[in-house]
């Protein structure tokens, strides 16, 4: 999207800083290493072998949005994994739904003190098909507004 470019291109320019229209591998160093990873230099020079699409040895911004995009759909595929597997981990009984029980366990497990009262309510508030359950397609709703 538009306001997800604009993002990126303030990004590209905090490691840009003397406003050259690129960034170093040494700058791709530190990106790396911000989103959790020790960057060897060899992880590094693959990395810029698959960005680097004009193999000068910086990434200007076009290349930088390109990896920006890559990794976004990535961390956004994990953000689905995540959201599957806490599903899966409240559907005790592996019927596709979470029902009142099974939300009332997990919150109690959780050290809520909820009441059968408070988890109806918790249901229908994220329950679309007015079904009493919480299917899949609910719970990542209810997720990604979080």
């Amino acid at each position: 999207t538009d306001g997800q470019v604009a993002e990126f291109k303030e990004a590209f320019s905090l490691f840009d800083r003397e406003g050259r229209g690129y960034i170093t591998s040494h700058e791709i160093t530190k990106i790396v290493n911000m989103f959790g990873t020790p960057a060897s230099k060899d992880a590094i020079d693959k990395f810029m072998m698959d960005y680097d699409d004009d193999k000068n040895g910086n990434l200007d911004f076009s290349e930088f949005l390109k990896m920006m995009s890559r990794n976004n759909v990535v961390l956004n595929e994990l953000a689905e994994e995540n959201i599957r597997a806490a599903f899966k981990a409240m559907d005790k009984d592996n019927s596709g739904y979470i029902e009142k029980v099974e939300l009332l366990q997990v919150m109690r497990g959780l050290g809520e003190q909820l009441t059968e009262k408070d988890v109806e309510d918790m249901i229908k508030e994220g329950d679309l098909d007015e079904d009493g359950r919480i299917n899949l397609e609910e719970f990542t709703i209810i997720m990604n507004s979080k």
